[in-house]
């Protein structure tokens, strides 16, 4: 028997080893219909009573899993000629797989396998001439394919649904793969992943069933608990029996299974800034670092930098995800899966929504006795919510990144509140042309850059388009770019933005874009205006201010941490108070509202007198990078973490 055809007739046999009730079980569990809710309880019962395991080439056995007819579940058949992208690249492989039983005979891996696997290899190589005429992208596009892992995105939808993991915990192996089923065809109907995507998924999990043991462990707090070493050889066997008593699972088909993500994990590139750990790391010196690694935001640059800066001092760091939402988040949570291996842990998220849940979201198990916790905040008031209470029970001490919101928080909370900002060093990026964001090419540029998740009325936009109109008319030879993102999330808010912006030479950008290009946005105008309201600490502004462009911005909070009358332009301001509840700022609280005219006067400023703004902005950025860096901002964190693990050991000796 060749290799190929005794993997297959293995993972035959893993399969109906699977299978808890046998052949002579004739009982169907019931299948919930398109609009019928599966409650937890229901899949605690039906993965107690057994089914059979669904296969996935037969589509009717799959289309009653989902509750859907098959015509929703299958997909059309696919020619080679319509591969023009990525999405139909992957439709292709898919469809081929289905339909060709030889194939899947000849590469029992055929997905699981990645680039590197016989399939793809094949496909892309002298396969390739059996499907499509020569001169075709086909084969370059199949590679853009299997190179980002279409899976990825099937996988994280299974994975943050709590439910799904806490009511059926095999949901990734065979005998869960009922309830892996209609959880992510579900989710096609929420357009958080595609039907392709879907299939991608499946198929590639059912390949290599027990490999994914490591990842069930490791976002299952009980397994963890119960095992805290996971499979290591140590404990395999205790851990073999218990899922053998507990979910059937024979013993003698786990021996093969891989462990090395439940022991220590490789240390991973975040965005591009290496976070390989240098000569000077010294063993056992390290932290934990919970946060939301994947989602695209300012916080998760101030993550990504605050690691940058403890890596780049020889800090050992253990990564954990925190998912925010799947409709946002990207499919990268499989990089951020370290367990608390370290005595301290930095949980860089805010206060609210999710900073107590923050654990059991990231379906991690908390230590016990549990570590020593530093709570990683920004916040843009002098007034503190209420609500945050909870969250201060659960730190030992804050750290934040500007003085503002350390006077903030000091005075509500008596325990320790550290001023350590995250270093900044621009990442490496493809300056793009003006006319690649169709702006004119010979035209001065002022630019500002925000989400709109992070609530207009702070950000201010419309404060920045009324000092504009008050600075120039609408035939004058400059341009305001303001760059926003999630618009169609906020209709009403980017409607708004577009009347105030009617009949200046002004463009309102709407679109996610990468940082690289954001920053080419920026690279490619003249100056940048910050109308803030208040700021905990000012990413876009120290962005513009690395680019060396000169920053006009509001004389308030926490962007005050880098900016002075000395490097920037400072926009004079009055305190006010918000007149009623904003998502995430309630009536009553504090804040700037900066003075448009004085604005104006700047910017008109910056427009006559170009050399002198220039030089400017290359003097804020001499600053920025006198204090900044990952080194510089490392040390001070190291120190801290040192005087932490001190005060721990002396606590330690003082109890014996």
């Amino acid at each position: 028997m060749d290799e190929s055809a005794a993997d297959a007739l293995l993972l035959k046999r893993l399969e109906d080893l699977l299978v808890h009730q046998g052949e002579g079980d004739a009982r169907e569990t019931a299948i919930p219909t398109q609009n019928q809710k599966v409650t937890p309880t229901d899949l605690s019962v039906r993965a107690e009573r057994g089914s059979r395991v669904i296969d996935l080439f037969d589509d009717d056995a799959v289309a009653r899993a989902v509750g859907w007819p098959v015509t929703r579940i299958s997909l059309a058949q696919t020619r080679p000629e319509p591969v023009v992208d990525r999405e139909s690249a992957i439709h292709f492989v898919i469809t081929l797989l289905r339909r060709r039983p030889d194939l899947r005979r000849c590469f029992p891996q055929a997905l699981s396998g990645g680039m590197n696997g016989g399939f793809a290899r094949w496909l892309t190589g002298e396969g390739a001439d059996s499907f499509f005429k020569p001169g075709s992208p086909a084969k370059s596009l199949i590679r853009t394919a299997f190179q980002t892992s279409p899976e990825r995105r099937g996988l994280q939808v299974a994975v943050y649904d709590e439910k799904l993991r806490q009511s059926c915990p095999l949901f990734l192996l065979p005998s869960g793969r009922r309830w892996l089923i209609a959880t992510l065809f579900g989710a096609v109907d929420e357009h958080l992943v595609t039907l392709d995507e879907v299939w991608w998924t499946l198929l590639s999990v059912s390949e290599q069933p027990f490999d994914q043991l490591s990842l069930i462990w490791l976002v299952t707090p009980e397994w963890q608990k119960r095992f805290p070493s996971g499979g290591s050889s140590l404990h395999r066997r205790a851990f073999a029996s218990w899922l053998h008593y507990n979910y059937s699972v024979d013993p003698s088909e786990t021996r093969g299974w891989s462990t090395a993500a439940m022991e220590a994990r490789p240390e991973k590139a975040v965005d591009g800034a290496s976070t390989a750990l240098s000569a000077r790391t010294l063993p056992g010196r390290g932290v934990n670092v919970l946060g939301h690694f994947c989602y695209p935001s300012g916080l998760r640059t101030s993550l990504q930098n605050l690691v940058a800066s403890l890596n780049t001092c020889g800090v050992e760091t253990a990564l954990r995800n925190v998912p925010a939402a799947i409709s946002t988040d990207e499919p990268d949570f499989d990089s951020f899966l370290d367990t608390e291996r370290f005595d301290i842990s930095i949980i860089h998220v805010q206060p609210a929504p999710f900073f107590v849940q923050a654990y059991a979201r990231a379906g991690l198990r908390e230590r016990t006795p549990r570590t020593y916790r530093i709570g990683y905040w920004y916040w843009e008031s002098l007034d503190i919510p209420p609500d945050w209470s909870s969250a201060f029970a659960q730190c030992d001490e804050i750290w934040t990144a500007s003085q503002f919101v350390a006077d903030a928080l000091s005075a509500s909370w008596a325990s320790p509140v550290k001023v350590l900002p995250p270093g900044y060093e621009l990442p490496e990026f493809t300056r793009r042309s003006r006319a690649d964001f169709k702006l004119p090419e010979n035209t001065f540029i002022f630019c500002f850059a925000f989400h709109m998740t992070s609530a207009m009325e702070r950000k201010n936009p419309l404060a920045v388009i009324k000092a504009f109109r008050q600075a120039f008319a609408p035939d004058d030879d400059v341009v305001l770019v303001i760059k926003t993102t999630f618009g169609d999330r906020h209709p009403a808010d980017l409607t708004l933005l577009r009347e105030h912006a009617a009949g200046y030479p002004i463009r309102i950008i709407d679109s996610t874009m990468s940082q690289s290009e954001i920053l080419s946005i920026i690279a490619a105008s003249d100056a940048y205006v910050s109308l803030h309201r208040s700021e905990g600490f000012g990413l876009s502004m120290l962005e513009a201010m690395l680019l060396g462009k000169p920053v006009i911005a509001t004389r308030y909070s926490g962007n005050l941490e880098f900016m002075d009358a000395s490097n920037s332009l400072l926009v004079d301001f009055e305190m006010t108070r918000l007149k009623e509840d904003l998502p995430n700022y309630p009536r009553g609280l504090q804040w700037a509202d900066p003075a448009t005219g004085h604005a104006a006067r700047l910017m008109q400023f910056v427009f006559k007198n170009r050399a002198e703004a220039r030089e400017l902005g290359l003097k804020g950025r001499r600053d920025v990078l006198a204090k900044m860096t990952y080194e510089i901002a490392g040390r001070r964190m190291e120190k801290r973490l040192a005087e932490i693990a001190l005060m721990k050991s002396a606590n330690v000796q003082a109890s014996f």
